[in-house]
C-alpha cells in the first residue's frame, strides 16, 4: 500500500472503532441501569410475587418486617 492508502485505512478504522466503542459503552450503561432497576423492582413483595415463582418453593417464605 502506498502512503495515502495506509492513511485512509487508518482514518476509516479509527472512525469505525470510535462508533463501535460508543455503541458498546452505551449498551453497557443501559444493561447496568436495567440490572439496577430490576433489582429495585424485586424489593417489593407484590412485584416479586408476580415476577418470580421460586418464592413459593422456599421452605420458609421470606416476609419483610418493616419496623
Amino acid at each position: 500500500m502506498d502512503e495515502y492508502g495506509s492513511d485512509k485505512y487508518k482514518s476509516n478504522f479509527i472512525s469505525w472503532s470510535d462508533r463501535i466503542e460508543r455503541l458498546l459503552v452505551r449498551s453497557i450503561k443501559l444493561l447496568i441501569i436495567l440490572l439496577i432497576l430490576s433489582q429495585l423492582i424485586l424489593q417489593f413483595p407484590a412485584a416479586r410475587r408476580v415476577l418470580t415463582t421460586i418464592d413459593g418453593s422456599e421452605g420458609i417464605p421470606f416476609h419483610y418486617d418493616a419496623r
